[in-house]
């Protein structure tokens, strides 16, 4: 199969089921192309090249933190207003802040 048809596959696939209701769809979600969000711990977490037919929900986790898991190498926690990725602290955040996990980089966009 070439890549436009594909392409072409893909993008009816995309439109059928994000028009049957599928709740990951929106302007933000597409986890059909990679790219997913979520507020983890009270912050906007974005993964990106994270393909899906899904999109799981920000679930609690011990100690009064948040876990949002879009795929197995990106699992994101934020635990009072520290930041792990994948098990990796990334350190403290700060309200308003947000990140980015894209093709395994984490990015922390500070903002005032």
């Amino acid at each position: 199969m070439n890549t436009r048809a594909s392409i072409t596959i893909m993008a009816c696939t995309t439109i059928l089921v994000c028009s049957m209701g599928l709740a990951a769809c929106g302007p933000t979600n597409n986890p059909l192309f990679g790219r997913v969000e979520a507020t983890v711990g009270g912050y906007q977490v974005v993964v990106t090249d994270c393909r899906s037919f899904s999109l799981p929900q920000v679930e609690t986790v011990e100690e009064g933190g948040q876990r949002f898991a879009p795929c197995k190498d990106s699992v994101v926690t934020v635990k009072g207003d520290e930041l792990f990725v994948n098990g990796e602290g990334y350190g403290q955040l700060t309200r308003g802040d947000r990140v980015l996990v894209e093709h395994g980089k984490v990015h922390v966009d500070h903002r005032q």
